[in-house]
């Protein structure tokens, strides 16, 4: 019986994995793959401002809607299969939406002539269709149709992109027509979601209640400083590069991250079904268990894909990126090995959400993201644009090390196992060194190490799930 479950369990992990992922990675790919014509057309200035704007444009959603998403997604998920209270919860929580969107409007509206940012009514339409996508998305999740989620993501993340060719090559608009491709994505994503999930027919004014508001908005309101503390550890390096370097040194950082977003873009399609997963099962007889084998397999492959993006990009660099962005070649090592540190952070987060400890989650989050602050001011000088990942690295660490000791120590056990995390690290200290030192035999010998560890630390569970499938394949 207990085996039965686990498979079931790892199934529905598996499958809504995929379910969300699909979307997701088709887009974040083509994305990636344009990447050649964007560094093309767009100067390293242009590119940084863009970067710039869209990444400030991100730090205003989770303030102006006091991550009120997330709360659907926490509280609507134990609501299933019960019509009033999943209407009682989407009410209070599109009612407050649309409070908060009123207020940032006239807000920005008064404190516009004030703000001396390039393009800086792009902020106004990208901040409220941003929430409107959060809202939908996660009204989507909250109900559990994660195909609508997925197809929603999807549109989103692909018009935009699309656009952004279209009106980058067709029109020949420049940064004006990237600017404009990122509203319009996001608006037709919240337009198809909605028609799937008619939100409107859980729009209940009549069961509008101060204390499901109340309660929502207690369990949201720890994660906005922690959302903030997130944007500041991943992307107030950038506003700070921008206003000490340039833009055009900002612009270097942006095309560095693209390889990062590789593997954080795998991870987070992962997190977003494993958050569930911890959510519905963690209080089972042996959720713990059950977590601490999830840990254990999903610690490997991420560990085997970091090592491989790192040994593949001296090959893969100068086919994506135009010669002009050279200069951003020698941070991307040290963004990956950033999005590495925060693997570990995502695994352990969702026992946080279970034992509604959105204040733990926020703590750690705000310290971590204070020390990559000051570690970036203090590195600039001698560093210069190299600052902005190092501090990455330290707060991303830190916020790592601070979680995964607290479970440790007040939830469970999560059986991290130190020889795999080692050896990744001599491996990733030797790929390095040859990516900087350059010369293809070095760069060709990393490579196969790191395959050939990938395939050995991987092995027992591609047996496995190869075993699961072909019962499966019997059985049908």
């Amino acid at each position: 019986m207990m085996v039965a479950k686990e498979s079931s369990r790892g199934k529905d992990l598996l499958k809504n994995t995929g379910i969300i992922g699909f979307g997701t990675m088709c887009t974040k790919a083509l994305a990636f793959l344009l990447l050649p014509l964007y560094t093309a057309l767009l100067s390293t200035s242009d590119y940084g401002t863009f970067d710039l704007v869209t990444t400030i444009g991100t730090l205003f959603v989770p303030i102006v809607h006091l991550q009120l998403s997330q709360a659907i997604f926490r509280f609507a998920a134990e609501a299933r299969g019960y019509e009033d209270d999943m209407a009682s919860i989407l009410t209070a929580v599109y009612i407050e939406s649309g409070v908060l969107a009123l207020i940032y409007a006239v807000v920005f509206f008064v404190a516009a002539p004030f703000i001396t940012l390039p393009y800086k009514w792009v902020l106004l339409p990208y901040v409220l269709v941003n929430v409107a996508l959060q809202l939908a998305l996660y009204t989507a999740r909250g109900i559990g149709d994660n195909v609508t989620y997925t197809l929603g993501s999807f549109v989103s993340a692909s018009l935009t992109v699309v656009l952004n060719v279209v009106l980058l090559v067709g029109f020949s608009m420049g940064i004006d027509g990237m600017m404009l491709s990122c509203c319009l994505g996001p608006l037709f994503g919240t337009a198809v979601i909605s028609l799937r999930t008619c939100p409107w027919h859980y729009f209940r004014p009549s069961l509008w209640s101060v204390t499901r508001a109340r309660d929502l908005t207690r369990y949201a309101l720890p994660l906005m400083p922690n959302e903030i503390s997130w944007w500041a550890l991943q992307s107030a390096d950038r506003v700070i590069v921008a206003t000490a370097l340039g833009t055009a040194a900002n612009g270097l950082i942006s095309v560095a991250n693209k390889f990062s977003t590789i593997y954080s873009t795998v991870f987070s399609v992962f997190n977003a079904s494993w958050t569930e997963q911890v959510i519905l099962h963690y209080r089972d007889e042996d959720g713990k268990d059950f977590i601490r084998r999830t840990v254990d397999v999903t610690v490997r492959f991420f560990s085997a894909l970091f090592l491989l993006i790192l040994a593949v990009m001296p090959f893969l660099w100068p086919i994506m990126v135009n010669a002009k962005f050279s200069d951003a070649y020698g941070l991307v090592p040290f963004y990956m090995v950033a999005v590495y540190a925060n693997l570990f952070t995502g695994l352990v987060s969702p026992i946080y959400l279970v034992n509604n400890e959105s204040r733990k989650v926020m703590e750690a989050t705000i310290v971590s993201a204070v020390v990559s602050i000051v570690s970036l001011v203090a590195l600039m000088g001698p560093l210069g644009v190299y600052a902005a990942p190092v501090s990455t690295i330290i707060g991303y660490g830190l916020v790592a090390v601070m979680r995964v000791v607290d479970i440790e120590r007040r939830h469970m056990h999560v059986g991290l196992d130190a020889r795999v995390l080692v050896s990744t690290f001599v491996l990733a200290g030797a790929t390095a060194a040859a990516y900087f030192i350059g010369g293809v035999a070095a760069n060709c010998i990393c490579l196969g190490l790191c395959l050939t560890f990938s395939v050995a630390i991987n092995r027992s569970s591609a047996i496995a799930l190869i075993g699961e499938f072909k019962d499966r394949k019997k059985h049908a």
